[in-house]
């Protein structure tokens, strides 16, 4: 049962309270027991690296060695060295025997959470060994968990093909032939050495020096000093997981330090820990250098950490080794195999669900507990949150788990993320890891340690639940996965865990000590210490370096209440920062939108070709939508793009052949299509073009369409899926004008953006490439993006050149073409598969940034939509390009023709897997936002006063809902409900295996630029729908935005807004024009800029733009309604050569086509613009001083 953790006021809590309150010391203070110390310089220690450690043998435990194994590998060579891979999916055998049915079963001897913690802290400190992905050249191995249908928390919807991802461990290259089995490497020192605090590499010991007075590098707080952060564009250590930079979390001597809240509890520790030691021995010997008094304290401080584990630690497991007698240079200290895969992995059995925070004096109402599934990859919370104590105290009075076959749900289904959407399941992949490393079965295990093999799970369990789970899954016992076995056994007594676990553990760690010549009891030059070394227990380092008073001595056992804690600081100082509030899920109220009804379905996939053609779930790109009048009838028609599989992962066949299909629909005025694809001359059966951008390139008048060619994914370099473009007679029949115009571009493209950037009256082209990606196996080859300049101004005729060297090199990519090339290819680069609580931010292109210092400000080249921009306001469009897998690029336009680099400047630089982009204004204030759709929560970028911008999806409400868990293409910033302000619409699908629940989503705005998601119709957020592209426009022309959404498994579907039609409603639409040819031509005036001032005190920005969202255009008409009991005051329209129109008080309710030849409301002085205001003063002096000499000049004649 769980033990009970009520809080008892005592006498000494009394104390303890009125303490904090009358002292005001913040100073950390020694515990209360302390020795007089005379420091001297040490001669030796363990190398950073670990080798030369060991007189006889100097590669033993050093890094990048192999891990040893006890018995012979039972990894087949046909599986690759992988083993019992004829048994079931591991995610299979998970559901069966490690459900915990939320009904945990608590240590049976009262272990705490500090326990679990320690013990994977340490584990820290001896092995890593890394996985392929984003570490070898070419494709990493995977060995991928299937997921069984209808798996109630990953695959709810019965979907069938979806899987666990899991890439395979890197192993000795020398291994793994036929003859010889994989082993594994070792990535950190195999000594329990303190590298986790200290590194295991000259560059991550010598980065975390403070390089003065022995310290190492901290983050100064208000509540204490922190692991510390590296600056941007720094090299530092690296920090795992799944892409997260230094400058993001965490730095410490491990990469794992960031992976729990109390795991960076116990580095901060430890760290605090060096530098109060570094102090006292700085105080006393103030001549000595800073490598002398680094090395004393490293010394020391590993010597304490080697004392908690083998005094502390593993007593409390009920692990007592045979009594030391010195150093044994025969015995072989590594680390094994079998210790690495599944001793320290026990601790995947011992955690709690939740982990309780408690405030001073161990109240818990102070802080929120911590559900381990949002503990992940969160450790900046914890300054935000009251620091290290909250947790330390929590572990304190908390029981852990027992070592069992059960896991808490958050391991077994929310590890890293939710439930289909990057969540893991660390029971599937322990045992997973198992199989993928050779290890071998359970008997095998018992029988090398001198126990009798098992013939029944009655011979190792005496739990009748445990013993029929196991049977049913293991019949064979000769078959159980190792790690199974030890977690099923009866514990033996005084122990916490089975016979084989405690033999494994005991064994591993009585050859690490006796084979340690710096095993610190046979250290002289820690003699001097040794009674101060043996004094450091765990509870007291936690009470001379935290702001905590009071802790049982034995921290590995918890207790209920503060009368069973004796161990006590001697000084007490100020309470910590009180946390910030935050509103949670709970306190949130949904929005409901009424106004969305499915009308129709316009292209049914199942219906197609007589339902021939395969319905793939989960791998097609598109279909993408592009919007646009072809025919100039008043009404938007639709381009869809082609829905297909770009590696064939869910295809039967082993050859890439499409079965997608391109459409024309044609909109017949009353809100229905009719499909004009084959008269049109743009039918493509077979076909892989994934995007469409109408535009008039050659100023006739008419829409013309440039069709992006993402081709297949096959990593060949044979580039046959070249753009086309098309030229529109003006009634919707076009012709293959690529080869006359220049706009071939060869590589797999995904969209397009088009502007007039040098402002010489004709629209140049941004081509961009997503290059080949394979989610199957996590690898990528990048391409570099093509700008097209247009010489219809200079020649008469439009015809492009690749201008995107004599542009500024605007490739989005650190790589550049060569000499006669027109893209640059390169990779295939690895990333590693995102999954947290913000996985945008995380899964990144790791061998592109560690190779090229400079992509972290150009960009990746995997390039899913480019959007123009006049961000700062001087009539020249910029260039925003999303880029996936790490950081997007921003060009600022020099107004010369040319573009330069200003990703940071402009602080449009937050790593993420951009896809989609768009541009508005959100939060009234007169500039354009941009929105930006990743995986996992979307970003709104915040244009400040200065021309930068501020990512604000937290503060603005976008990481609460569906959204906030989905993998995100589309974005549109539109007002949905016409109550005067922008909303965002999100576009979701997942495109592997690993995500399974990916629904659209609208978020409505208050106003403000705080936004709530949307209540929406059931088939807009289908669990198994697949949206990559939709747009929005009035298709019936009733003055509200209609839906066509795209979606691979089912269709392209046509839903109707009616939020006009409510009472009250009013609204008004804006289409922009200009003339051209002598007036007799009129285009759309793309670029410009049109401010909706508003009676409520906003104004409105929107701009005309083509090339936005995800692979598709959007409606150039710009629509906005009106707050109830508003009205609009004026719409000012400013062209791109500055050309401003003004219209005073509109009529809503109507279209108005504003045209910048025509002339409109003269605006008062108290609204010109800026330019015009600074000439005022001088117009007015200049008034004033005519009429002064005017005056004289009439007082002369009267005179």
């Amino acid at each position: 049962m769980r033990k009970n953790t009520a809080i008892s006021f005592s006498l000494v809590t009394i104390f303890l309270l009125f303490s904090n309150i009358l002292l005001s010391s913040t100073n950390f203070s020694e515990a209360e027991t302390t020795v007089e110390k005379t420091y001297t310089p040490f001669d030796s220690y363990y190398s950073t690296e670990g080798g030369q450690n060991h007189p006889s043998i100097p590669s033993y435990n050093a890094k990048g060695t192999d891990l040893i194994r006890l018995i012979p590998s039972a990894g087949v060579y046909e599986d690759d060295w992988a083993a019992r891979m004829h048994l079931p999916s591991a995610r299979e055998i998970s559901n069966t025997a490690c459900e915990d049915g939320n009904q945990t079963i608590y240590d049976e001897r009262g272990l705490s959470d500090y326990n679990w913690i320690w013990g994977q802290f340490i584990s820290h400190d001896l092995d890593f060994t890394l996985t392929q992905n984003g570490r070898v050249d070419g494709t990493p191995e995977t060995l991928n968990i299937p997921i069984p249908p209808m798996d109630k928390w990953m695959d709810p919807f019965s979907v069938g093909s979806l899987q666990i991802p899991m890439t395979r461990s890197m192993y000795n290259q020398s291994t793994g032939d036929e003859s010889t089995p994989r082993e594994f490497q070792n990535s950190i020192t195999g000594w329990l050495d303190g590298s986790l605090v200290y590194g295991s590499s000259s560059f991550d010991s010598d980065w975390l020096r403070e390089g003065t007075l022995g310290r190492m590098k901290v983050t100064n707080t208000s509540i204490g000093e922190f692991l510390p952060k590296a600056a941007d564009g720094e090299e530092a250590p690296k920090v795992s997981f799944v892409g997260f930079s230094a400058s993001e979390r965490f730095v410490a001597g491990d990469a794992r330090a960031n992976e729990h809240a109390a795991l960076t509890a116990m580095h901060v520790l430890f760290l605090r820990e060096h530098n109060r030691i570094a102090s006292e021995v700085y105080q006393e010997n103030p001549d000595f250098s800073d490598e002398q008094i680094y090395q004393i304290a490293r010394k020391i401080n590993t010597a304490q950490i080697q004392y908690i584990t083998y005094f502390e630690y593993l007593p409390s497991l009920g692990v007592n080794l045979p009594q030391y007698s010195g150093f044994d240079p025969s015995v072989d200290p590594r680390i094994s195999n079998e210790f690495s895969a599944l001793a320290f992995r026990m601790g995947h059995s011992q955690i709690n669900d939740i982990s309780i925070r408690l405030g001073f004096d161990y109240l818990s109402e102070e802080y929120r507990p911590i559900l381990l599934s949002d503990g992940f990859w969160d450790p900046s919370s914890m300054i935000q949150e009251g620091g290290l104590e909250p947790i330390l105290r929590g572990a304190a009075m908390s029981n852990q788990a027992a070592n069992d076959i059960f896991a808490v749900s958050s391991l077994r289904n929310s590890m890293f993320g939710e439930p289909g959407f990057g969540g893991l399941d660390m029971c599937a992949i322990d045992i997973q890891r198992g199989r993928d490393h050779g290890l071998p079965n359970y008997n095998q295990l018992r029988e090398y340690f001198g126990l009798e093999t098992a013939s029944n799970w009655s011979d190792v369990s005496l739990d009748p639940k445990v013993i029929n789970i196991m049977s049913s899954i293991y019949p064979n016992l000769d078959d159980a996965d190792p790690i199974m076995g030890l977690y099923a056994e009866t514990h033996i007594e005084g122990s916490s865990l089975g016979q084989t676990m405690h033999s494994l553990i005991e064994e591993q760690f009585t050859r690490l000590r006796n084979g340690d010549i710096f095993y610190f009891e046979n250290d002289d030059e820690l003699i001097p210490h040794m009674s101060s070394i043996k004094d450091s227990t765990l509870s007291s380092i936690i009470l001379r370096n935290t702001n905590i008073n009071q802790i049982q001595c034995n921290s590995m056992f918890a207790v209920s209440h503060t009368d069973e804690m004796s161990c006590y600081s001697s000084e007490f100082s100020e309470p910590y920062v009180e946390s910030f509030l935050k509103v949670g899920d709970e306190d949130y109220q949904p929005p409901y939108i009424n106004s969305m009804t499915k009308k129709t379905v316009l292209i049914n996939f199942k219906q197609l070709d007589n339902g021939t053609i395969p319905i793939h779930y989960w791998s097609p790109y598109g279909p993408t939508i592009a919007v646009g009048d072809c025919n100039n009838d008043g009404f938007e028609d639709v381009w869809v793009g082609s829905s297909f599989d770009p590696e064939g992962w869910e295809s039967d066949s082993d050859s890439l052949v499409s079965t997608g299909q391109t459409f024309l629909l044609q909109n017949d005025g009353t809100g229905e299509f009719q499909d004009i694809t084959l008269e049109s001359g743009l039918k493509f059966t077979n076909s892989t073009y994934l995007g469409a951008s109408w535009a008039d390139y050659d100023n006739d008048g008419d829409l013309d369409i440039y069709l992006s060619n993402s081709g297949y994914h096959d990593f060949e370099t044979n580039f046959s899926y070249p753009n086309k473009l098309f030229s529109n007679d003006g009634d919707c029949n076009f012709t293959d004008v690529t080869a006359d115009t220049g706009l071939g571009n060869i590589g797999h493209s995904s969209t397009s953006a088009w502007a007039d950037y040098d402002h010489d009256g004709d629209l140049d082209l941004h081509s961009i490439n997503g290059g080949q990606i394979s989610e199957n196996y996590g690898v990528a080859i990048i391409e570099s993006d093509l700008f097209y300049k247009n010489l219809l101004s200079e020649t008469g005729v439009a015809t492009f050149i690749d201008y995107t060297k004599e542009a500024g090199e605007i490739y989005s990519s650190v790589f550049k073409p060569l000499e006669n090339e027109s893209i640059s290819v390169n990779g295939p680069f690895s990333w590693t598969p995102a999954s947290a609580s913000n996985p945008s931010a995380n899964a990144l292109l790791w061998q592109l940034y560690e190779e090229n210092d400079e992509a972290y400000e150009q960009g990746t080249s995997i390039s899913w939509a480019s959007l123009f921009i006049d961000l700062d306001d001087d009539g020249y469009e910029d260039l925003f390009v999303a880029t996936d897998f790490g950081r997007s690029v921003f060009y600022k336009n020099l107004g010369d023709g040319t573009f330069v680099l200003n990703t940071f400047e402009t602080n449009l630089s937050e790593f993420g897997t951009a896809m989609g982009l768009d541009a508005g204004d959100v939060d009234g204030d007169g500039d354009v936002d941009i929105c930006q759709t990743n995986f996992g929560p979307n970003y709104i970028y915040k244009q400040l006063e200065n021309n930068t911008y501020m990512e604000a999806s937290a503060e603005s409400g976008l990481n609460i809902g569906k959204s906030a868990e989905s993998v995100s293409w589309d974005c549109n910033i539109i007002d949905i409900d016409l109550d005067g302000d922008l909303d965002l619409w999100f576009g979701s699908g997942n495109i592997n295996p690993f995500a399974s629940f990916s629904p659209n989503s609208i978020y409505l705005n208050n106003g403000d630029g705080i936004f709530g998601e949307a209540i929406l119709n059931g088939d807009l957020i289908n669990p198994i729908s697949k949206t990559m592209g939709a747009s929005w426009s009035d298709f019936d022309l009733d003055g509200d935005l209609d839906l066509i959404v795209g979606d691979s498994n089912f269709g392209v579907t046509y839903y109707e807004n009616d939020a006009s039609q409510r009472a009250g409603a009013e609204w008004i639409a804006v289409d922009i024009s200009e003339p051209y040819g002598g007036g007799n031509i009129s285009l759309i005036s793309v670029g410009a800029k049109v401010d909706f001032e508003l009676s409520n005190g906003k104004t409105i920005r929107q701009i005309v733009k083509i090339g936005s969202g995800f692979s598709g255009s959007k409606d150039t008409t710009l629509h906005l309604g009106v707050p109830t009991g508003e009205s609009i005051e004026s719409i000012t329209v400013i062209w791109n050569d500055g050309t401003e129109a003004y219209i005073f008080q509109p009529e809503t309710n109507q279209y108005m086509e504003i045209d910048k030849s025509k002339q409109y409301d003269v605006k008062p002085l108290g609204e010109q613009n800026p330019d015009e205001m600074e000439t005022l003063p001088v117009v007015i002096l200049l008034i004033l001083l005519s009429l002064f000499i005017h005056k004289i000049v009439l007082d002369l004649k009267r005179k």
